[in-house]
């Protein structure tokens, strides 16, 4: 979503100085899931936690320790990094020591505690909820509104630095430009990437083919996330005109009323035939010179989206906030602590975002790159 195809006639907020992750005790995360466990099986049922890691860091290093193959654990979803965050991963193994084994893994920043087994190996999706307690830093005159219905924006740790604009190209079949814009915004690939096309300038697609597929799955998403913001901004202004435009690296509106909850495409080939907001996309992508034909990327097969739906807006659960208080990190400034509960999917840096009226909050731009629709 673009600012120039935004042009509210609403209350403009532009709040820069708010701090959250200011240490990874500012934000904590539970995950919440229900195992039936066993006493034998395939896989181990643990809780791992983890501190200032990304989830892919800890799970490496629990398969170094355990001294097995990455491809043994399996997780339901990516957790923040810089974080003390807990979830349940398995570990595919028989071994009935797999409970002392796992008591090797104590160290200040990683833990694991054995739970039982199951017959399933987690995968992604595989939870209910997440659970956040967050503290708020570098509160000055900002005062808290509570909602319960959260528009469902995907946020900016969607799109990183150029997610959404290398998804883009590879639609439009602008491979070698993709290619160019990943080496630039992705240090992980680009010396492989700038090796095989100083040999073969030309060839883009396999190139591209270097980088690990989720990942070029996921550039391909962050536009289609991006195409979605502008449609429920655009629902959004046909259904409160008071709504309140906040300004950042995501632009979010954010309701002054309750609005009817819908599910929103999220475009890919066959969305073109939504009766309700197939012709907003149609607009859309008109301006973007893009058709539902080129979400189908043949030179990429794994590339091709269907889309799907994702609800206009989220409900929190169980929302508490506390009384505002010294903050003892920035002098001459208030902090707030958070509590809430939220579907899988739903991204709790939106909540705070809408809670305060802001459109940036420093500390949430993080780059997460195993992130799927």
């Amino acid at each position: 979503m673009r600012k120039e195809h935004n042009p509210y006639k609403t209350h403009y907020y532009s709040v820069d100085a708010m701090q959250i992750k200011s240490i990874p005790e500012d934000f904590v995360v539970v995950e919440i899931a229900h195992h039936t466990v066993q006493e034998t099986g395939e896989y181990a049922l643990c809780e791992m936690t983890k501190r200032n890691l990304t989830t892919e860091r800890a799970l490496s290093t629990v398969a170094d320790t355990l001294k097995i193959p990455r491809r043994f654990l399996g997780y339901a979803g990516t957790k923040d990094a810089r974080a003390i965050t807990r979830q349940y991963i398995t570990i595919k193994t028989e071994r009935p020591d797999i409970l002392n084994t796992s008591q090797r893994i104590q160290k200040d920043n990683l833990s694991l505690r054995f739970l039982g087994f199951v017959q399933e190996p987690l995968s992604l999706g595989n939870l209910e909820k997440n659970r956040f307690e967050i503290v708020v830093r570098k509160i000055t005159d900002e005062k808290i509104h509570i909602l319960t219905a959260i528009p469902n924006y995907f946020d900016e740790q969607r799109f990183s630095t150029a997610n959404a604009q290398i998804g883009k190209l590879i639609l439009q079949k602008m491979f070698l430009d993709a290619a160019h814009l990943v080496i630039q915004t992705d240090p992980d690939a680009a010396q492989r990437m700038k090796d095989h096309l100083a040999e073969k300038p030309n060839d883009a697609i396999t190139a591209l083919r270097l980088i690990p597929k989720n990942i070029l799955l996921l550039y391909v998403h962050a536009y289609q996330s991006l195409l979605f913001n502008e449609v429920l901004s655009e629902y959004i202004k046909q259904n409160d005109n008071e709504a309140i435009f906040a300004d950042g690296p995501v632009p979010l509106l954010i309701p002054t009323k309750e609005i009817k909850n819908v599910r929103i495409p999220i475009f890919g080939f066959g969305t073109e035939h939504d009766e309700i907001f197939g012709k907003l996309y149609e607009i859309i992508l008109n301006r973007e010179g893009l058709t539902s034909r080129d979400f189908v990327v043949k030179s990429l097969p794994f590339l091709t989206v269907e889309g799907g739906f994702r609800d206009a807006f989220f409900i929190v659960e169980e929302i508490t906030c506390d009384a505002l208080d010294e903050d003892d990190l920035f002098p001459n400034n208030k902090k707030q602590k958070l509590c809430f509960t939220l579907p899988k999917s739903c991204y709790a840096t939106m909540v705070v975002k809408c809670l305060y009226h802001v459109g940036r909050i420093n500390g949430d731009g993080q780059q997460i790159k195993t992130e799927t629709i």
